[in-house]
C-alpha cells in the first residue's frame, strides 16, 4: 500500500464517516472486510484510485426513486493492511471495530502485491514478496527448504509514514466532510449567514473536528432514544469563518459539496456591506490608537459617527468576493 501523507488523512476522514469495518461473514470467518458505500461517484472513484480498487454499481429500487450507489470492498490480506495503516487516525469506535475485525484473523499466505522494487542490492525488479522478485523469492524459498514461516499481521502492516501536519488535518477534514458535512445558506431571516454543519454520534470525532475548524460550539442531540436512535453530535461554523474555511476546502471536496458551496457562496454575496480586510491596527482618528471597532474608526468614535451622521448613512453593497479572504 502507497499512500502519501495526505492521501493517507483522506482516507481516514471519508472512511471515518462512511466506512466500515467488519469480521468475515460465517463461512470466511478469516476474511476481514473494508466497505465504503456512497452516491457520489466521483469521491468514490477518487478512492478506488488510491486503494488500487474496483467498483461495485447498486441500483436499489429506483423505481421508487433511490439513488445509484457505488461501493468499494477491500476483503482479506489488503482490508487488514488498509486497517493497521489507517488505525491511528481514527476515532475510538472505528479503532474498536478494526480491533474486533483482527481478533480472530490469522494471516495464512504473502502477500504478493507490487511494492517497489526488490531489496536485494542493484537489483530493480518489481517486488512480488516479502519485499524481493520473483528470482529472489523462489532462490530464499529454496534455501528454505520450500517452506516460509507463516506471515503474521506484523508483515502486513504498510507501516505508512503518517504525520500531523496541517495539510494532512486539513485532507482529514475534508474526507469527513464529504461523508457528513453540510454547506448551506443560513436561514430564511438572515440568508448571508452561511453555515458549515458537522453532526455525528462519535463525540471524540466531532471535538477533533470542532478543533480543526475552529467552532466554539459542540452541541448535543437527544431526540429518538425511545426509537433506539443514538446520541448525537454536532458542530456548527457560520458567516465568516464558515466561508474561510469554505475556500479553503473546497479544492478538496467532490462535485455535490462543491455546488453546495457555491450555492452557499451566493447567498453570501448578498450582504449588505462591503467588509474591509485587513481592518487598520487602530483608530484612523489623528492622534487615537485604540483598537478598531468598525469603519476604520475605535467603539468612542465608531459611536460618536453613529449617533450623529451614521444614523443616516447609506451602507455600502457589497460588490464580489474580490475583498474578501
Amino acid at each position: 500500500m502507497d499512500l502519501t501523507n495526505t492521501d493517507a488523512h483522506w482516507l481516514a476522514g471519508l472512511l471515518e464517516g462512511e466506512g466500515s469495518f467488519m469480521k468475515g461473514p460465517p463461512s470466511s470467518p478469516n476474511l476481514p472486510i473494508v466497505k465504503v458505500e456512497m452516491c457520489d461517484e466521483d469521491v468514490i472513484r477518487h478512492a478506488a484510485h488510491l486503494l488500487n480498487a474496483s467498483v461495485t454499481i447498486i441500483d436499489r429500487y429506483p423505481e421508487r426513486g433511490y439513488k445509484r450507489v457505488f461501493r468499494i470492498t477491500l476483503k482479506g490480506s489488503r482490508a487488514v493492511q488498509l486497517m493497521l495503516g489507517l488505525r491511528p487516525l481514527m476515532g475510538d469506535r472505528r479503532s474498536r471495530d478494526i480491533g474486533s475485525a483482527l481478533a480472530t484473523y490469522t494471516a495464512s499466505k504473502v502477500v504478493r502485491e507490487g511494492r517497489g522494487d526488490c531489496a536485494v542490492e542493484r537489483c530493480r525488479r518489481p517486488s512480488m514478496g516479502r519485499g524481493m522478485c520473483r528470482t529472489h523469492y523462489n532462490a530464499w524459498l529454496k534455501s528454505r527448504g520450500g517452506t516460509a514461516d507463516r506471515p503474521t499481521t506484523d508483515t502486513l502492516d504498510p507501516s505508512l509514514r503518517l504525520v500531523e501536519d496541517e495539510p494532512g488535518r486539513i485532507h482529514w477534514l475534508a474526507g469527513l466532510l464529504e461523508g457528513e458535512g453540510t454547506f448551506r445558506a443560513g436561514p430564511r431571516r438572515r440568508p448571508a449567514q452561511i453555515r458549515l454543519e458537522l453532526k455525528m454520534t462519535d463525540r471524540d470525532v466531532v471535538e477533533h473536528a470542532r478543533e480543526l475548524m475552529k467552532s466554539s460550539r459542540l452541541y448535543r442531540d437527544d431526540r429518538g432514544p425511545d426509537r433506539g436512535w443514538r446520541t448525537g453530535y454536532g458542530t456548527v461554523l457560520g458567516s465568516r469563518r464558515a466561508e474561510v474555511l469554505m475556500r479553503r476546502l473546497r479544492p478538496l471536496m467532490g462535485d455535490r459539496r462543491k455546488h453546495e458551496i457555491d450555492d452557499a457562496f451566493k447567498a453570501r454575496d448578498a450582504l449588505r456591506y462591503l467588509r474591509l480586510i485587513p481592518a487598520p491596527p487602530h483608530c484612523t482618528i489623528d492622534g487615537c490608537s485604540s483598537p478598531h471597532r468598525g469603519r476604520g474608526l475605535c467603539h468612542k468614535h465608531y459611536m460618536r459617527w453613529l449617533r450623529t451622521s451614521g444614523s443616516s448613512a447609506i451602507k455600502e453593497t457589497r460588490k464580489n468576493g474580490a475583498n474578501m479572504k
